[in-house]
């Protein structure tokens, strides 16, 4: 189980690029593994996840002067939850990637360790939820022991790791970061 207390603790200690570094990282890994394939998936328009994960690992080195892309894909997320009707329960697995796009759209203006903490649970939960509607009798433990559930959990660690070391002004340094994290997603994805 993800512990949001303790992640928030490591988060307040990063530098606010970190933290945007971070969250980038989890969202793209949200919506690598959710974004195109899970349950409710089939209701996120492609540009939309590509458009914020790039927008939020742009932003990482510094907060944009002009706001309007932000709200653009925030306000085109919520309205996906509008529509859905149910306050989103027809959209299972997405939602949590919706969840996600929110609050690192919100990491790129504000800075928080509370955007990352949600971006990193949203993740986590859409591993659970997908395990959950797959098996919906297993217990929290077995949730917990399966691989995707474990993997989540594995890469978010990791990148969390990854990130305290990295100088998240540097453009470069952040392009580098995310190829390294990319690799992360990549063992978790094939496994």
């Amino acid at each position: 189980m993800l512990d949001n207390a303790d992640l928030h603790r490591s988060l307040e200690h990063l530098t606010p690029e970190q933290r945007v570094a971070f969250t980038s990282a989890c969202l793209e890994g949200l919506v690598r593994q959710f974004g195109e394939s899970a349950r409710g998936s089939q209701l996120l328009p492609k540009y939309l996840l590509t458009q914020s994960v790039a927008l939020s690992w742009r932003f990482v080195p510094v907060v944009p002067n002009d706001l309007s892309e932000v709200e653009r894909l925030y306000k085109e997320s919520e309205s996906i939850i509008e529509e859905s009707g149910d306050e989103g329960g027809g959209l299972f697995v997405a939602e949590h990637v919706l969840a996600g796009i929110w609050y690192a759209l919100r990491a790129v203006e504000l800075r928080s360790p509370d955007f990352g903490v949600l971006v990193a649970t949203n993740y986590y939960e859409a591993a659970d939820y997908a395990i959950t509607i797959e098996d919906p009798n297993l217990s929290d433990e077995e949730i917990l022991a399966t691989p995707l559930v474990a993997g989540v959990l594995r890469v978010i660690s990791e990148i969390l790791s990854e990130v305290r070391t990295l100088s998240a002004t540097d453009l470069d340094a952040v392009k580098e970061f995310r190829e390294k994290v990319a690799a992360i997603y990549g063992d978790q994805i094939s496994s």
